[in-house]
C-alpha cells in the first residue's frame, strides 16, 4: 500500500519541479531576451543567442527525460495495481 502511495509522490513532485522548472525557464529566457535586446555589439549578441540556444537544448533534453521517468514511473505503478490486484483476488477453483 505504501508503494502507491510513494510512486504518486514521486510523481506529483516530478510534476511539481516541471512545472516551477518550465515557469524558470520562461523567466530567464525573457530576461536573456531583454538583456540581449539592449547590447550593441552584434558578435556578443551572437555568442550570447548561440549559448541561449545551447541551454535551451539542453533544458528542454532535460524536460523530456523528466517526461519520460514520469511516464515510466506512471506504467510501473499501474503495473504493480495489477499485479496487487491479481494477487489479492479470489481465482475460483477449477
Amino acid at each position: 500500500m505504501s508503494t502507491v502511495k510513494d510512486y504518486q509522490t514521486v510523481i506529483h513532485s516530478m510534476d511539481m519541479l516541471a512545472m516551477k522548472m518550465e515557469v524558470i525557464t520562461q523567466e530567464l529566457f525573457e530576461a536573456n531576451i531583454e538583456f540581449i535586446s539592449k547590447l550593441a555589439e552584434s558578435d556578443l549578441k551572437e555568442e550570447l543567442n548561440g549559448n541561449l540556444s545551447t541551454y535551451g537544448a539542453r533544458f528542454q533534453g532535460l524536460l523530456a527525460d523528466m517526461e519520460a521517468e514520469t511516464k515510466l514511473l506512471k506504467r510501473e505503478k499501474i503495473n504493480y495495481q495489477f499485479k496487487r490486484k491479481l494477487m489479492t483476488e479470489r481465482m475460483p477453483l477449477v
